[in-house]
């Protein structure tokens, strides 16, 4: 992490922790410290106040062994596709892993998209849940193929699954963490708000092949809160 950024961290979190807004904020210290395109997006997407950062660390697990998972399923698989493009993969200050890629819905590498697929469905497989639900934005192109191809991925693991294509993924996670007392498989800050319990599919499938804690631009160690 540059110098710039990690002393625009700590300006951004200052205006939050005393209740300026996000955007004006965000791009009040941008425009100081003159961060460039990917830089900007991380720090949108990697701090938060103190107290929102608490309240999702606190949710985060590290282990889900015979439990349901419901597993927002292209955000871990977005977040792998973007880190072997080679994109900005940060680790926010409350402890989950995101990128800076910028993908918005969007394939552009298939070969690429099938091999984070893979290292996803393996972090899932050692994981060891009792059964997974996938869920997929169905308005992403080729959505139900890719949901079919993770299916296989995962059953050739011999992990118990199902998928689900819905206009909103999110909404498909928060309804089976409620009916079945499943856990979030997700990174996304606005879906971890709203459930009880998460667990970062990306981060387990990156640590797995970048190496653990994973040698990203850690936005905790620049606030002074640890990895």
């Amino acid at each position: 992490m540059t110098a710039s950024l990690a002393e625009a961290a700590r300006d951004y979190r200052w205006l939050l922790d005393r209740g300026y807004p996000e955007r004006g904020s965000a791009t009040l210290v941008e425009d100081r410290r003159r961060l460039d395109a990917a830089e900007r997006l991380a720090l949108y997407r990697g701090v938060s106040s103190a107290a929102a950062s608490r309240s999702r660390a606190a949710k985060r697990l590290g282990s889900i062994g015979g439990r349901i998972l419901a597993l927002d399923a292209y955000n871990a698989l977005f977040l792998c596709a973007n880190r072997l493009a080679g994109h900005f993969i940060l680790i926010a200050d409350d402890g989950f892993v995101r990128d800076a890629g910028g993908a918005h819905g969007r394939v552009a590498d298939p070969t690429r998209f099938a091999r984070a697929a893979e290292l996803v469905a393996d972090a899932v497989a050692a994981a060891r849940p009792a059964r997974v639900i996938a869920a997929f934005d169905s308005p992403v192109p080729r959505s139900a193929e890719h949901a079919r191809a993770f299916a296989e991925a995962l059953a050739a693991r011999g992990v118990a699954a199902g998928t689900e294509l819905a206009r909103s993924a999110d909404f498909a996670v928060k309804t089976a963490c409620l009916r079945d007392g499943a856990v979030a498989g997700t990174g996304d800050s606005a879906l971890v708000d709203s459930v009880s319990e998460a667990w970062d599919a990306g981060r387990a499938a990156l640590e797995a092949l970048d190496g653990s804690p994973p040698p990203y631009a850690d936005f905790g160690v620049a606030l002074g809160a640890g990895a």
